[in-house]
């Protein structure tokens, strides 16, 4: 028995509406002795040349006798030259020259005699291109719209943040100098967190580089102080103590907040 692969078969599809000749790229693949898996060659190829499904190839699942069916690819001829001379080996040049024949050998055996005919194929060759350029720029206007949603994301995050802080938070430094009322930075800072007020990270620049810091929500801040003073005990002139902090002593009067 022979192992030659032969020349995929050249066979009529609709694509864009319009019947055009299509190859099995499955075939292709083995022809052209391809070595990586033919899922793999595929995806990589549509994606690196930036092959659009239903112009350039249209995919169905194939028949299964009990196990998973597998998807099978038509090309267009042009997409199988192109995927032919990519492969740069003799096998590509081989299969190139074989479509272009066919492709010759086609226009030679429809090729219109009156000028009636002539005027009929250059309609259609008219309304096949328009359908192809129609598909193109559908495809092309579902990419800009794709970039329009991403800018759109952007602008809103860029919105939704003043100087880098995100609205309705407040940054440390900023928190405290508002809202400590007295108290040192460590401690203001532990009873916020123990206290589960909210925080929500950010970026901002400093010297020309990207801190990446967090803020504190800046409606529950006074609340949260506020309880704080008035559950520490006063335990000398000049320090309190704390059970919210497990009984640590800091200073502090609380006769001095109004």
């Amino acid at each position: 028995m022979s192992n030659v692969i032969q020349f995929p078969a050249v066979k009529k599809d609709v694509l864009d509406g319009v019947e055009i000749q299509t190859v099995n790229l499955r075939d292709l693949h083995a022809f052209l002795e391809v070595a990586t898996p033919f899922d793999k060659w595929v995806a990589r190829r549509i994606e690196e040349y930036g092959f659009v499904a239903e112009h350039d190839f249209t995919t169905i699942l194939s028949k299964s006798s009990g196990g998973r069916p597998s998807r099978e690819f038509s090309g267009s001829i042009d997409m199988a030259k192109e995927l032919s001379m990519v492969e740069r080996n003799d096998k590509g040049k081989e299969a190139r020259q074989y479509f272009i024949s066919c492709e010759r050998a086609a226009k030679q055996r429809v090729a219109p005699q009156s000028h009636e005919e002539i005027t009929l194929a250059s309609a259609q060759l008219l309304v096949q291109q328009k359908q192809r350029l129609d598909a193109l720029e559908r495809h092309s206007e579902a990419q800009v719209k794709e970039h329009e949603n991403l800018a759109a994301k952007v602008s809103q995050i860029e919105t939704n943040t003043r100087n880098g802080v995100p609205v309705g938070y407040i940054s440390k430094s900023k928190s405290h100098k508002v809202y400590s009322r007295g108290l040192s930075r460590d401690v203001f800072e532990q009873l916020l967190t123990v206290l589960n007020v909210k925080t929500e990270p950010y970026v901002h620049t400093e010297n020309d580089h990207s801190v990446y810091t967090f803020a504190w929500k800046e409606s529950e801040i006074k609340s949260a102080v506020g309880y704080f003073i008035d559950n520490a005990v006063q335990s000398s002139p000049h320090m309190c103590s704390s059970q919210i902090l497990n009984g640590k002593r800091f200073r502090f009067v609380k006769e001095k907040v109004a």
